[in-house]
Order: C-alpha cells, then sequence, then structure tokens
C-alpha cells in the first residue's frame, strides 16, 4: 500500500503536461481486460520482494566466472551488450538463450542448474499479482520467463471455489481456441518447474528452438492469433533475445495496439513515441540495421498502413506505474497483497548474488579446457574483427594445448578428436590413407566410449558414424547413426539429438529416421 500511495504521490504531484503520455497509452488499449493481451518479460521479477536479477546482471555474472582470464572485463561486457550503432553486426552480441545454450553443450552446466535461483524464488511482487488477477479477467498473459512467481501470485490470491490456473509450456499446448474460458498462462519460454513437478526439459527444448531461427510452429500460431484478435502491451521484456519471439512480434500481420514498455526511473516523465517518430529519429535506415525491440519498430512502421503505425508506440516510463494503472484500469476493486518476507537476492543483496554464482560454479568445477572452449564458441560471430581473431586463434591454441595434455580427461581426448575430424579434409571417393585415418578414430572411440559420461555417449558414437560413412562402409554407419540418435533421445538430450539427425540428413541427404 506504500508503494501505491507513493506512485499515487508522484502523479499528483506532476505537471499537467506530464500526464498526457500516460493518456496516450490508455487511449490506444481496450476498456475490457478481454480484448488485451501481455508479454511479460523478465523485468516484471526485478521489484521488491521478488528481486530477481537483470538478464545482463546475470549473464555478467556467468561469464565473469566461468571465461579464461584473456578475455578482459571490458571484452566480456561488449559480448552480451546490444549494439546500437551501425559498425556492429546483430549476431555480434551474446543472448540469454546463446549462453544457456552454450554451458548446456560445453558441459559446464548440463543441466543449467544455474537457472534454481529463478525456482527457488516464491516471494511474488505486485506486479505478479496484477498479472494473475488480469488473468481472472480474461486477458491472456503470455510470458517469457522460467520463474513461477505469476503462477505463485494466482494460488495465493485463488478463491475456495474458482478454478486453478492452468500452465501453458508445452509447445503441442499453446492452442487459442477455448483456452480463455480456463484461466492460463503461457509460458513461451518452458517452465522449470510446474505444480512441484521438474519440467526443466521443457526449458531446455525452447532454448534449442529460440536458437533455430524461428519460433516453433503451434507457438508461432497461437502468437500470432492473439497479436492479431487482441491490444497487446509489453512490459518488463527487453527484446534483446530477438531470435523467435521479435520475427514474429515485428511481421505478423495485425492492425490492433501494440505499446512496448521501455522502462525507466520514476524520476523521468512518461513519453511516448509511435513507430512512425521512432524510425524518423533513429540513425539506422532500415530494420536490417537494428535488432530486437528497434527492429519491432521499423519493421512496424515500415509495413503498417499508416493509422496502425500510430498505434505501435514505445512507451517510456516506471514499469511499476504502468501496471499500477493496468490495475486501476481492469481489476480497480483488487489490492496486491503486501509480503512481509524479501526474496534475498538482485541488486538490493550484492553479496547473496556473488555467493549463489561463486557456489555455482564451484559445484561446476569446469575444466580449463571447458573454459577455453566456451569462449571460443562465444566470440566466433566477432572473429571477422582482426583483433578477435587474434584472440580468438590465441585462445584455440592454448585450448589444444590443454586437450593434448597427458593428464586430459576422456571428455577432453574426445573433443580432441573431433576437433582434429572436424579439421581435416575428408576425399570422397576415400584413399587408402583416409581410411585408415578413419579406421584409428573408430577405434580409439570403441575403447575411450566406456569411460565417458552417458551424456557424451550419442556424441561419441555420432563421431563413429561420420568415421565408418567416410570409408564407404554406409549400411554399417546407417545403424550407428540410429544408435546414436535412439541415446541422445533416450536421455533427453535435444540438442545432441538435433546435431546426429542434421548430420545424418547432411552425409545421406534425407533426413532420418
Amino acid at each position: 500500500m506504500l508503494r501505491q500511495r507513493w506512485i499515487r504521490e508522484l502523479f499528483a504531484h506532476r505537471k499537467v503536461g506530464d500526464a498526457k503520455p500516460a493518456r496516450e497509452i490508455f487511449a490506444r488499449l481496450p476498456q475490457s481486460a478481454q480484448s488485451l493481451a501481455i508479454l511479460a518479460g523478465a523485468g516484471v521479477s526485478l521489484d521488491s520482494p521478488a528481486n530477481l536479477l537483470a538478464g545482463w546482471d546475470f549473464m555478467d555474472s556467468v561469464l565473469s566466472r566461468i571465461l579464461p582470464v584473456e578475455i578482459g572485463e571490458d571484452f566480456r561486457r561488449s559480448l552480451i551488450q546490444v549494439p546500437r550503432g551501425r559498425s556492429f553486426r546483430p549476431g555480434e552480441y551474446i543472448r540469454f538463450e546463446t549462453l544457456m545454450m552454450a554451458l548446456a553443450q560445453s558441459g559446464i552446466d548440463q543441466d543449467l542448474h544455474v537457472l534454481d535461483c529463478l525456482d527457488h524464488c516464491e516471494q511474488p511482487n505486485a506486479n505478479h499479482y496484477i498479472l494473475a488477477e488480469l488473468i481472472r479477467r480474461g486477458a491472456v498473459v503470455m510470458t517469457t520467463n522460467f520463474d513461477r512467481l505469476i503462477e505463485i501470485a494466482y494460488q495465493r490470491t485463488m478463491a475456495p471455489s474458482a478454478p486453478p490456473l492452468r500452465v501453458v509450456y508445452e509447445d503441442a499446448e499453446f492452442q487459442l481456441d477455448g483456452a480463455v474460458m480456463v484461466p492460463t498462462l503461457w509460458k513461451l519460454h518452458g517452465s522449470l518447474s510446474v505444480s512441484g513437478q521438474s519440467t526443466r526439459a521443457s526449458v531446455q527444448a525452447t532454448i534449442v528452438q529460440v536458437l533455430s531461427p524461428t519460433m516453433s510452429r503451434n507457438k508461432r500460431k497461437f502468437v500470432e492469433a492473439v497479436i492479431a484478435d487482441r491490444d497487446l502491451a509489453i512490459i518488463g521484456y527487453s527484446g534483446s533475445d530477438d531470435l523467435d519471439l521479435v520475427p514474429i512480434l515485428s511481421d505478423a500481420p495485425s492492425e490492433r495496439a501494440m505499446l512496448w514498455v521501455n522502462h525507466v526511473s520514476s524520476s523521468v516523465c512518461t513519453a511516448f513515441e509511435t513507430a512512425s517518430h521512432f524510425m524518423a529519429n533513429h540513425r539506422a535506415i532500415t530494420q536490417y540495421d537494428v535488432v530486437g525491440r528497434d527492429r519491432f519498430f521499423f519493421a512496424r512502421g515500415e509495413v503498417a498502413i499508416p493509422a496502425h503505425a500510430d498505434n505501435v508506440a514505445l512507451v517510456s516510463a516506471n514499469s511499476a506505474e504502468i501496471m499500477v494503472q493496468l490495475r486501476e484500469r481492469y481489476c480497480p476493486d483488487f489490492s496486491p497483497p503486501i509480503s512481509a518476507r524479501e526474496n534475498e537476492f538482485g541488486f538490493r543483496y550484492p553479496d547473496a548474488v556473488r555467493r549463489y554464482f561463486d557456489s555455482w560454479c564451484k559445484n561446476c568445477s569446469p575444466r580449463p579446457s571447458s573454459r577455453y572452449r566456451l569462449a571460443i564458441d562465444l566470440i566466433q560471430n566477432r572473429s571477422f574483427r582482426p583483433n578477435v581473431a587474434q584472440l580468438r586463434n590465441e585462445l584455440s591454441r592454448r585450448y589444444h594445448e590443454l586437450l593434448m595434455s597427458p593428464d586430459a580427461t576422456p571428455e577432453e581426448q574426445l573433443n580432441l578428436l573431433l576437433e582434429e575430424f572436424n579439421s581435416r579434409d575428408h576425399p570422397d571417393p576415400p584413399t587408402a590413407e583416409s581410411n585408415i585415418v578413419n579406421q584409428k578414430v573408430a577405434d580409439t572411440l570403441k575403447k575411450l566410449i566406456p569411460h565417458l559420461p552417458q551424456h557424451l555417449w550419442g556424441t561419441a558414437h555420432r563421431l563413429s558414424a561420420c568415421a565408418v560413412w567416410n570409408q564407404n562402409r554406409r549400411d554399417e554407419a546407417e545403424a550407428i547413426y540410429r544408435f546414436a540418435w535412439e541415446i541422445d533421445r533416450k536421455m533427453g538430450q535435444i540438442s545432441q539429438e538435433l546435431a546426429t539427425l542434421t548430420t545424418w540428413q547432411r552425409v545421406h541427404g534425407a533426413m532420418h529416421p
């Protein structure tokens, strides 16, 4: 209540002219929550008492602990900074999903336990309670968040006879027809757990899909249907993970209002900028010069009819203030409960954040070679720049030294075989010399596989299949490819399963099985 009273007082003491942008916002939104859709990102979970960490700070906390010393602080932070100048290409910065995929594939954090802090938080803030109430009033609420805070808020304010919240997180369930009759939360990027059961595999699957480079069919059709039928408010979402969702928001047909809230501090007065004005004031020329949120406004401004372009706007405002105004419009009789407990995390508790990531890194215990391999992969898209190419060569040299060490683990021995295999020419038809080399790889793998952790068995068998295939022993190689695919599928190794299918398709010319 104190926070809400402070916000009301803030608005009361503003000049009359400051209220105009707020009027612009709500003039474009529907009168009923049943015509409203909200896309909520990680920003809604930053406020007390949830106190989760912003995506950029989360990524920096991870990278500062696992990258090798050759990666300096300034360069490390530039890797996760959204490029705003035309001298940088969109692929040069690391998205959150890119980093999570790299952690899983490198073996540093196979099950993504770095995300545990999101699942452990059970202190919703006012934003979560308002979103939960808007679901009850008929709004479609979508979120890219992995945490359970909206679900917890819904449950804590649920009347005894009210229907429970349905949580949709798997691709097959993204069907809008008839779903509006049941209170539903749509988790576009998966969920770490639902109703006490681990659903971590949905997060891993989503990360693979996000990097594929289009959203899966059901989710895409669902989002397209929502924004075609409802006015959309985007809150707490930076748009920096622009590999799957931003292209749909940018290109899907719609003449409904789309308002993207750009969070600013409470001391800055709200501003309202339509897509047309945004394009006119931007240094870029086309949508292909920009990324993330900026691409959305360029795309909408370029293709939209004038009347619709005026309904697509960037709203610079305090996100919590906007949430309070949404509550006052759509559920004025609802007051979010106040929690006496705080989640001791986020920027308010830097020591707790430091301890958490230190503990995570200690539990992962990444070997030096894993750190170098991760760094090489993360800077790959900047290697065309001379200074970065020089750094990458230095990292690669050190990485190979570690792989060739007498103390190399079975995992590192497998990585060395992969590196050497991928760097060699493979003549077709094979020569007597290439057959000898490939048979040596297959023999080495046969001895190595029993000593590898099970999550690498599929990778090792895939390499073995490649070595056998290159000897023109096609039927034998086909059987090994299938075996590798079955191993990864059985163990839920989605990224490795995809890699096996892709490799199999490439060598055979047809997708299997």
